[in-house]
């Protein structure tokens, strides 16, 4: 497996590894009370998490020896520029290579990614659907136009049944 990963690696396999920028970061990069620092991940550390997971369990974060919060914020980069081959999720005791995981573990991990995925995707479906429910722009009241979508919607909603029966 790892000479998979060095090869992959050397390949430019990983599409999200970053690239350091040497520049101030755009505004859209920064956050209300500072700059965002921009994760770097390169395909040596990728193959170092690799290393550190092989023939064990679960590791936490700690036994990789991240202390702070960045460093945690790193190693899930690393998990994400690894495309699959590190096990990690929320909820999860820890990383764990994909390999040496159960296929209960796998499954768990796919449904709480999953889930975490519904709700925002869910939430987008619903503005979506006031957004097209606009007929204009809003001049006035935003409540005074949601009320006037769910009327709209509830009377469609009651024509569609009648005319199916």
């Amino acid at each position: 497996m790892m000479g998979q990963l060095a090869k992959r690696g050397a390949a430019g396999f990983y599409p999200r590894i970053a690239i350091v920028a040497t520049a101030p970061l755009p505004a859209h990069f920064r956050k209300r009370n500072g700059a965002r620092r921009l994760i770097v991940v390169r395909p040596e550390e990728v193959a170092w998490m690799v290393r550190q997971l092989s023939g064990r369990g679960w590791v936490t974060a700690t036994q990789l020896g991240a202390k702070s919060g960045s460093q945690k914020r790193k190693l899930k980069a690393i998990v994400h520029a690894a495309a699959g081959e590190i096990l990690h999720f929320r909820g999860a005791p820890g990383f764990k290579l994909i390999s040496g995981a159960t296929r209960s573990q796998i499954l768990r991990g796919i449904a709480t990614l999953r889930a975490e995925a519904h709700q925002p995707m869910r939430l987008a479906r619903h503005y979506l659907l006031n957004l097209k429910a606009r007929t204009a722009p809003v001049t006035g009241d935003l409540f005074v136009e949601l009320e006037k979508t769910q009327k709209r919607r509830a009377e469609f909603v009651a024509t569609s049944k009648e005319s199916k029966t």
